[in-house]
């Protein structure tokens, strides 16, 4: 369990993705994409889970659950998923549980949509001008009396009391959980959090009508890399979730997941034609050529270098 990367820095353990206690194969990272009642997907959701070595968050953990505090419920990091929808290994979007987003004008940390214009993997939309906020949500609500409210057991009904005090396994804020999952023979933890689909719509037509990208529906694509960190500038900080020896370098392209959508059960099997264009000879008689617009994820060789999965294309 114990997880000696670091980043250049002194990570905390609660960026460490780690795998079960028990059964170390098994997955850190589970995600569902789920189809809402509209039928034009705008109540659709992604929900996301962790599997974490410490707790991260920091509502309701000690013997008594008073006034929440600024930048509550969660320890300062990122939690971020990065999604590339046309295989250059770039995010184009992304989205995150930001811990280190409240403040007094934002007291409670946030779940934030993001979209960039520019190849790199950049979620720094405060300072990085290339880099835009598409729309956030709280990671929790605040009650009458100043408490963070407990969703666990009433959704409908939240109350603003934490009966188990320091003894608390789960930590329901509603749009955001925490979970104690098991003490022996190690501990570990379960970050839950879920995100409106509208959150990646950068379109005129999204949450952020001044911007002009892409957008998910049910029918596109997506390839996402989970990646974590205690750096609020690099999503390639501490840990991500991959299969092989990786250091991330948020510069370049990166080795994103198998290619799924809302409409599809299982990852695409094959590379996706996106494009073929035929071009008219000069003069004639004469050939036309064909150009192919193919897209795949990335993968890492066995010197840990970026790849391309594709090596060539035949027409027939």
């Amino acid at each position: 369990m114990q997880d000696p990367s670091n980043g250049g820095t002194s990570p905390q353990n609660y960026v460490n993705i780690a795998s079960s206690c028990i059964d170390k194969a098994l997955p850190s990272i589970y995600y569902n994409l789920r189809k809402g009642a509209a039928s034009d997907g705008s109540e659709d959701v992604i929900m996301f889970r962790w599997r974490v070595e410490q707790i991260a968050n920091t509502y309701a953990t000690g013997p008594k659950a008073g006034s929440f505090s600024t930048t509550d419920p969660w320890n300062s990091a990122l939690w971020t998923v990065l999604f590339d929808l046309d295989g250059d290994g770039y995010r184009d979007l992304a989205a995150h549980l930001d811990g280190s987003s409240g403040a007094p004008a934002t007291s409670i940390d946030r779940l934030a949509g993001i979209w960039g214009n520019i190849p790199t993997q950049s979620v720094d939309y405060l300072s990085d001008p290339g880099t835009k906020l598409i729309a956030h949500n709280p990671t929790a609500f605040v009650g009458s009396t100043d408490k963070i409210l407990n969703f666990d057991g009433n959704p409908a009904n939240p109350t603003e009391n934490w009966p188990n005090g320091s003894s608390e396994s789960v930590w329901d804020y509603g749009t955001s959980r925490s979970r104690l999952i098991t003490t022996k023979p190690c501990t570990e933890y379960f970050i839950d959090y879920q995100i409106p689909v509208r959150m990646l719509d950068a379109s005129s037509s999204g949450p952020n009508p001044s911007l002009n990208g892409p957008r998910v529906d049910r029918s596109t694509p997506i390839s996402m890399l989970f990646c974590t960190a205690n750096s609020l500038n690099n999503p390639f900080q501490k840990d991500c979730a991959l299969n092989a020896a990786y250091i991330g370098d948020a510069s370049k392209p990166a080795p994103f997941g198998d290619y799924l959508s809302f409409d599809k059960d299982i990852p695409y099997a094959q590379p996706i034609v996106t494009s073929v264009t035929a071009s008219a000879p000069a003069t004639c008689p004469g050939s036309y050529g064909l150009t192919a617009k193919i897209q795949d994820t990335l993968f890492v060789n066995s010197s840990g270098a970026v790849e391309p999965s594709i090596k060539s294309v035949e027409f027939s």
